[in-house]
């Protein structure tokens, strides 16, 4: 089915359309005489109404004129929808922690996306759907005035949705002081234990415990460098790979490593655990991604030979060659130069009382680990 999205559509919402309709095997065309569906703003002008009504598909019911939501819930429902009231959460950016159950959390967003909202991360929403019994649900912080929070309740009863909400364990951990600390304890234990108290209304924003959502991108650039690093299943679900990971992208700020900020090393290492032989929601398997990249030949530079030979690259392969020679040689000079050191130490008598000399200490493990990954993304 051609649809078009009108240009005064606001770009966040005429992306989210495009991806939805390309996800329903739908296509989006440029020209009005192309389209089947035409997409308006939801208070769209008087001369937009105006010019659409002199469009010739438009003028015999060839083409349709519909709202975002129509698309939105069409997309989710499976039909066409019928429902002509305006949506409740249209245009309002909302963000969605984690709540604890990822099915749940689906369900609010999607009952959210059918309503016109737009799911964006925790800086830039005006509301963000936490965890049932959150102390922020109570107490608002004074650093986040300008936001709204609710649970999962409140969206299913604004949305119409008749949804069971499992009761689960509080997700943030001041509340959990809060219960065991209460003011009578604390009272009796001294000025010390009254410091212990959390006070919600300025608490850090890092209890909330929000979680960035995994794109398709970070899984893509989570395969290269797996690819890289650890080309062999063996070893991708080792702390370290991924604790170096974060450390090269908070170390080199403003390059190619930047995006590894995104998630918590324990994220990166989590997100493959889960998805590594499971379908993401795209369809892709984040094993078979690695394979392919180890295939393609992907070098340093988080490109396969394919992708360097269209964007002019050249193949590092004779520098590379020439720098491990290199390596090897310097190597095999510093071993003579210490091996004729440690004859002529020999050969020396010593005066006075004998001295041992002491043993060169082995590299642990974890440095040569270390030296080995550093080794493979060296620039």
């Amino acid at each position: 089915m051609p649809v078009l999205v009108v240009s005064t559509v606001e770009s966040d919402l005429r992306q989210l359309l495009r991806k939805r309709v390309t996800a329903a095997g739908g296509r989006i065309v440029r020209r009005f005489s192309n389209a089947r569906i035409i997409v308006i703003p939801y208070e769209p002008e008087e001369s937009v109404l105006a010019a659409l009504q002199q469009i010739k598909s438009v003028e015999d019911g060839s083409a349709s004129v519909v709202k975002p939501h129509w698309v939105l819930r069409t997309f989710f429902d499976g039909y066409a929808d019928t429902h002509t009231a305006r949506p409740r959460w249209e245009n309002i950016r909302v963000s969605v922690a984690d709540l604890g159950d990822e099915e749940l959390r689906l369900d609010v967003m999607i009952s959210l996306e059918r309503e016109g909202a737009l799911l964006v991360p925790f800086n830039d929403c005006r509301v963000c759907v936490l965890p049932a019994g959150h102390p922020y649900l109570s107490t608002r912080p004074t650093a986040y005035e300008h936001m709204r929070f609710c649970d999962a309740a409140y969206v299913f009863e604004q949305c119409g949705v008749q949804r069971i909400i499992p009761k689960l364990r509080p997700a943030g951990r001041s509340e959990y002081r809060q219960q065991r600390l209460s003011p009578t304890l604390a009272s009796k234990g001294g000025p010390g234990r009254q410091r212990d108290i959390v006070s919600s209304s300025t608490t850090a924003v890092s209890s909330i415990h929000l979680r960035t959502k995994f794109t398709a991108e970070d899984r893509d650039r989570l395969a290269r460098y797996l690819a890289i690093a650890c080309p062999d299943e063996t070893g991708r679900t080792s702390r370290k790979l991924y604790r170096l990971l974060v450390e090269r992208g908070s170390n080199r700020q403003g390059n190619r490593w930047s995006w590894t900020a995104r998630h918590p090393a324990e994220g990166w290492r989590q997100h493959y655990r889960t998805y590594k032989a499971r379908p993401w929601h795209d369809g892709t398997v984040l094993e078979d991604l690695i394979r392919q990249y180890v295939e393609d030949g992907i070098d340093s530079g988080f490109l396969t030979t394919a992708e360097r030979r269209t964007r002019g690259v050249k193949t590092p392969t004779k520098r590379a060659k020439r720098g491990a020679e290199m390596q090897s040689a310097l190597a095999a000079s510093t071993k003579r130069k210490r091996g004729e050191r440690q004859v002529q130490e020999e050969k020396q008598p010593y005066r006075g009382v004998t001295k041992k000399r002491s043993k060169p200490q082995a590299a642990s493990s974890s440095a040569s680990e270390d030296e080995e990954i550093d080794g493979l993304l060296r620039e």
